[in-house]
């Protein structure tokens, strides 16, 4: 986590003096691509979550172990894609 922050301060320490990259293509592609990529996430998860919340109630659904409900499936691999998507 420090060498992460070290490298957003001096990062934009070292960018301040230099002009600014043109991408907007680029750009454009990665927001795409996130926005697939979550919408497909959230069609694989949404039936899986109504189903728990119907079956086990809200407390059922937050408190069980997730190797019991999710173990295998399908849903735990867009789960752990999901968490793993926010590692910097």
């Amino acid at each position: 986590m420090v060498v992460y922050l070290a490298a957003i301060y001096y990062g934009q320490k070292y960018f301040e003096t230099r002009p600014a990259w043109k991408l907007p293509k680029q750009m454009a592609a990665w927001n795409l691509l996130l926005s697939v990529f979550s919408f497909m996430g959230f069609i694989r998860t949404l039936p899986f979550a109504l189903h728990n919340l119907a079956t086990y109630g809200f407390e059922g659904t937050l408190c069980n172990n997730p190797e019991n409900s999710l173990g295998q499936s399908i849903t735990g691999v867009w789960v752990c894609l999901f968490v793993l998507s926010k590692v910097p």
